[in-house]
């Protein structure tokens, strides 16, 4: 019980195997000698090195911990296999491992145990001869076969409860691939623990440990070699995304790198947004099992271990899933492997947020993989935050600071490209140029700081009544331009909704309203009012000042070309006059 609290039945479940297990252990505790120390300390060392050390392949991991045990029980015997097993999974996959939660390291050992004995019998029962009446037969290898299958399924069985009762569900589709990849490493236990054995009993211990330690000398040189080639693999990787300025095609391009890094089956990338405490999911590519979509949302108080390592700017790998109570299945990416790595964003000490990778098998990653990956996020999160910045400076440079509208500047370079691409595909521009009714009396009447206020509410009201159908720019002063793709009806419609949400609006400052403010607009349209910009421009200013302004404001005007005059005006005259409540 936790705080009065009972236990749950995954809690319950633990404690029973652990209990079974240090039942087992109690009972096969050897009876020690000098040579069986010394024994006993040589495949100690094995059974440590080959729980540690998982071969990396291209859907998982092979480890030879199993031909280790299988070794162990026909040379010593199935009580002397359980304490090296237990030794080893305590060595390999506790010491060398850290950041496993003790009940779950608990477990490991007495599921191995419990999974050795099991299977000793079984091997005896199938015919298998130990120690020195072993001889390499037809027998022995069914003998053999028998044992390898025995601990697969009991050491599976285990597994697969253990996680079930955890999640509280079975996930069929994780369970069948895992056990089938499983079932295919498990094929090179009879071979290689024959080539134990083998070694083991011609060349005694000493030995075979000095003929070991070369091989384990130059393997450890071949892992440096091929780190350094996969740090060079991963900076190239990122020099290819150095000039991308775009935040999306950056995301895509991490992702890519990711996957080629990892041969990763799900990973996706999440961003902190500061202001709701969340982790956001922007970017990612899904494996068969589940689909996460970009917005899916993490509250960093919910816990998970993408959560965690968005708190704590530290990787995190997670070598099974159905061990490990810091993952949460239900979560984007997180829930969709048996494997998964973590990586923070982090540039110095502020982290902008998660790489996530995920795999359907165990073991899939190791702490080389946490090591590239972290690489690649670091430098990734450097890249993405000149990016933010590039686009922050490049925002300010084409944005109206009062109202945040596009500037005079943007306007132009917009109104260049959208005549241009009009000219190709034989589209129309339409430009509406509209000015407040008045405005230099709010000033004079109320004062400048209201009529930058004024101002800043009319932009907003432009950008939301504007939308997708355009651009809204201020122009200068208390002029703003409309530049829209639509037809001059169109054109009006949009205009005649921007008077209307303005004449509409509840203007405040400093808990006063003001009611009365009005907008007039110009309309003018190319290709069938104007040739070209300065003759829309003109257009839209004419039918503003000579039409619009002159019939008494507050209305919209369209431009008519010579010969006609400029005066149809579209709305009725509506009251100009200023009321303050």
């Amino acid at each position: 019980m936790v705080k009065g609290r009972p236990l749950s039945t995954h809690q319950v479940y633990e404690i029973v195997v652990a209990l079974v297990g240090a039942v087992l252990l109690v009972q096969a505790f050897p009876v020690l000698g000098r040579d069986l120390c010394l024994a006993l300390a040589l495949l100690a060392l094995l059974q440590a090195a080959a729980s540690w050390a998982t071969i990396p392949l291209p859907f998982g991991t092979a480890s030879v911990d199993t031909a280790a045990l299988l070794a162990s029980v026909v040379l010593y015997h199935a009580g002397t296999a359980v304490w090296l097993g237990a030794l080893g999974t305590v060595i390999g996959n506790g010491l060398l491992k850290r950041g496993r939660r003790p009940m779950a390291m608990v477990f490991n050992v007495a599921q191995k145990a419990i999974s050795i004995a099991v299977s000793a019998r079984v091997y005896r029962w199938a015919g298998g001869n130990l120690g020195s009446d072993f001889h390499f037969d037809f027998t022995s290898s069914l003998a053999m076969l028998a044992f390898v299958a025995a601990f697969y399924v009991v050491n599976n069985l285990l597994v697969v409860t253990n996680f079930s009762l955890r999640v509280g569900r079975l996930n069929v589709h994780a369970v069948r691939e895992a056990l089938l990849w499983d079932a295919l490493t498990y094929l090179v236990t009879i071979p290689f623990g024959t080539l134990l054995i083998v070694l083991y009993r011609n060349l005694g211990a000493v030995t075979f440990l000095v003929l070991a330690l070369p091989l384990l000398l130059l393997g450890h040189v071949l892992v440096l070699y091929r780190r350094i080639g996969q740090t060079n693999r991963v900076l190239t990787l990122v020099g290819k995304l150095m000039g991308v300025s775009d935040r999306d095609k950056l995301l895509e391009g991490v992702l890519e790198a990711a996957r080629t890094i990892t041969d990763c089956q799900t990973v996706g990338i999440s961003l902190l947004d500061e202001k709701t405490d969340t982790l956001v999911l922007k970017a990612s590519c899904e494996g068969v099992e589940r689909r996460s979509s970009p917005g899916d949302v993490i509250p960093l108080g919910g816990g998970g271990l993408q959560v965690r390592v968005a708190v704590t700017g530290q990787g995190a790998l997670v070598y099974d899933t159905w061990k490990e109570r810091r993952v949460r299945p239900e979560l984007p990416v997180e829930g969709t492997g048996r494997s998964l790595l973590v990586a923070p964003l982090k540039t110095g000490e502020r982290v902008l947020g998660t790489i996530c990778l995920a795999s359907h098998y165990s073991h899939a990653y190791n702490q080389n993989h946490l090591r590239l990956v972290t690489l690649l996020a670091t430098q990734a999160a450097v890249i993405l935050e000149n990016s933010r910045l590039y686009q922050e400076l490049e925002h300010a440079a084409s944005t109206d600071q009062l109202t945040g509208l596009y500037n005079h500047r943007y306007f132009y370079q917009r109104l260049d490209e959208d005549f241009a691409a009009a000219h190709r595909d034989g589209g129309q521009v339409s430009l509406i140029l509209a000015d407040l009714d008045h405005f230099k009396d709010y000033n004079d009447t109320y004062g400048h700081m209201f009529g930058d206020e004024v101002l800043r509410q009319v932009g907003e009201v432009l950008r939301r009544e504007v939308g997708q159908r355009g651009i809204a720019a201020r122009y200068g002063g208390e002029e703003f331009v409309v530049l829209t793709p639509l037809a001059v009806d169109a054109a009006v419609k949009l205009a005649e909704d921007i008077r209307q949400a303005v004449e509409n609006h509840c203007f405040e400052y400093k808990g006063a309203k003001i009611a009365g403010v009005t907008i007039s607009s110009g309309i003018a349209s190319f290709p069938s009012q104007a040739k070209d910009q300065r003759s829309l421009l003109e257009g839209a200013d004419q039918a503003l000042y000579e039409a619009a302004k002159q019939a008494g404001r507050n209305r919209v005007a369209i431009y008519v070309p010579p010969p006609h005059l400029p005066d149809s005006t579209l709305i009725p005259p509506h009251s100009d006059k200023l009321t303050w409540e």
